[in-house]
């Protein structure tokens, strides 16, 4: 990626930090800070379970919640764009409100989600309506 898609992209992300964006033609290891996830990611590893020993975190949540005290505490998720529409909607309650389950994740968790170059088509209505999106040109 070229010096001024990056400053553009830094730009976007600042300028945005509430929202989840969905970032075209950027890859997720552009971000060494981040924690990252695969779109792929069972459902089961998605959600924070509350069971008989107290609340069972998945390893992503745990980062997440780790990089809470710092700056900057973005989570990508990458290949959105892989999954079929339907199944990109496992991922509606954390864009909507940063919860799993009802468990409430950090307030300065900043959520991107990446997709291949010229694969907004792929992409379900609603997860779209719940984002901002950026095509990195």
């Amino acid at each position: 990626m070229n010096e001024n898609i990056k400053k553009n992209l830094n730009k976007v992300l600042s300028a945005n930090k509430k929202w989840p964006i969905i970032l075209e033609g950027v890859d997720a290891n552009e971000f060494s800070k981040a924690t990252v996830i695969p779109a792929t990611l069972p459902s089961s590893q998605l959600g924070v379970i509350n069971d008989i020993n107290g609340l069972v975190k998945p390893g992503w949540v745990v980062a997440v919640e780790g990089n809470a005290k710092n700056k900057t505490n973005l989570l990508v998720i990458s290949g959105i764009d892989k999954l079929e529409k339907g199944q990109q909607r496992k991922f509606r309650n954390l864009l909507d409100s940063k919860s799993l389950n009802g468990y409430q994740l950090p307030e300065n968790l900043q959520i991107a989600l990446t997709i291949d170059m010229g694969n907004r088509d792929k992409l379900d209505e609603e997860i779209l309506s719940l984002t901002i999106y950026y095509k990195a040109e």
